[in-house]
């Protein structure tokens, strides 16, 4: 009798609930005393509720909207040792940011260009999977659970009949991972999945009211001569559900999301405590510090890229130009230019001068500078027209450089 006294003990004590984000009221204990009066009573009925106990649960919602924040916060909750005993919900979203897989080129995915005029993030994430635009009009949740309690179909289902039960939006599982209208069939919400050894993870967006404009904007490169090992991520035909119902939100989604994971893991959403982070609720964590130091890392973001190259061409009045730009690790790695431009110093300066350069406008901006300012003006046994039409070549070669691989 002992051994049961003791899991009595545990299972009606505050502190114990509390570590899980249960709060277990004082009436459960007055009951027990009132009802239960001898051992052989009270044994039985522990056994019956041991058999039904409930799985504990953590809700977490973020409130930044800082990409890297909330990206190192998915990845500490991977490996955090109480996502091992609890079901965890995480709920969050992020300013305008472009989000590519581990092995993505953000070359080909993005329009780098337009990302950095529009302050526009770009995340490359430590999983892998395709390019997604993400906005405050796209609400992004998170299941962790233990690997012997996980169940996807599970997460669907609470997703489902949030929708229903919270704005009478009738939606449905298409293939293994969107969710789409019922109705007109168009994509809501896209998932993705991760297995750790102890853990596992369904995660994904919910369409709100996202920037449509943007997403077409910022996944959609030009199409030039890219020769990539990369991964080519796949568009799909969406529906922001604020034209379904006006009177959905961030908010008011998360309230109903949470309503029915607790609803499904046996709780009352009154019953559980929500934890609301920012980052001052990491000041002390060293290994969620390492990972928001990664994510936010530009090599890490940039220097992934795989190894690409890019051949554009085009006619000058004083020639023809062929480029052939190799990059790796975040820099041009080496340069090959055809041109039947009478000038073959311009066409020895390019392939010189532009290796090693950053692979972004800037890096042109900076080779630029440097034919300008010191590779002209060295030249030996040139005259001073000549260096002049060698200026003018260089920088209307420099501005078509800067449209056609970033713009």
């Amino acid at each position: 009798m002992k051994a049961t006294t003791t899991h009595m003990q545990r299972l009606f004590c505050p502190s114990f609930h509390r570590s899980f984000g249960v709060t277990i009221h004082q009436s459960t204990s007055s009951f027990l005393s009132q009802k239960c009066k001898n051992q052989q009573t009270l044994a039985a009925w522990l056994s019956q509720c041991i058999s039904l106990q409930r799985k504990p649960v953590r809700i977490i919602v973020s409130n930044s909207n800082d990409p890297f924040f909330n990206l190192a916060t998915e990845d500490y909750l991977f490996i955090d040792e109480k996502s091992k005993q609890v079901e965890t919900l995480f709920l969050w979203r992020n300013d305008k940011t472009v989000v590519i897989g581990k092995h993505q080129n953000p070359y080909k995915e993005c329009n780098i260009s337009k990302m950095t005029q529009d302050g526009v993030n770009l995340v490359r994430r430590r999983s892998g999977g395709g390019a997604v635009y993400q906005d405050l009009g796209n609400s992004i949740f998170t299941f962790i659970s233990p690997k012997e309690y996980y169940s996807k179909e599970q997460n669907f289902e609470i997703l489902i009949n949030a929708l229903k039960n919270g704005f009478n939006i009738q939606s449905e599982l298409s293939g293994r991972n969107d969710l789409i209208l019922s109705e007109c069939k168009r994509k809501i919400s896209g998932s993705a999945f991760k297995q750790g050894k102890d853990v596992c993870v369904h995660h994904g967006t919910m369409l709100l009211n996202l920037d449509v404009n943007a997403l077409q904007n910022y996944l959609t490169p030009h199409k030039l001569k890219l020769l990539s090992k990369g991964v080519a991520s796949v568009a799909s035909r969406v529906c922001n559900l604020t034209t379904i119902s006006p009177i959905i939100s961030h908010e008011t989604l998360n309230k109903c999301i949470i309503t029915e994971f607790c609803k499904r893991h046996g709780f009352n959403s009154s019953q559980v405590e929500i934890e609301n982070i920012d980052q001052s609720s990491f000041a002390n964590n060293n290994e969620w510090q390492d990972f928001y130091k990664q994510l936010s890392d530009l090599e890490w973001n940039y220097g992934m890229t795989p190894d690409f190259t890019y051949n554009i061409e085009t006619k000058f009045e004083w020639g023809l130009v062929d480029l052939h730009i190799d990059y790796k690790a975040g820099k041009i790695s080496s340069v090959k230019m055809f041109s039947d431009s009478l000038f073959p110093v311009l066409v020895e300066s390019v392939e010189e001068g532009l290796v090693s350069q950053e692979f972004s406008k800037n890096g042109i901006n900076l080779f630029e500078s440097w034919m300008l300012n010191v590779k002209i003006p060295s030249l030996p046994n040139i005259d001073d027209a000549s260096k002049q039409l060698l200026q003018t070549y260089t920088t209307q070669l420099c501005a078509w450089m800067s449209v056609a691989l970033f713009q």
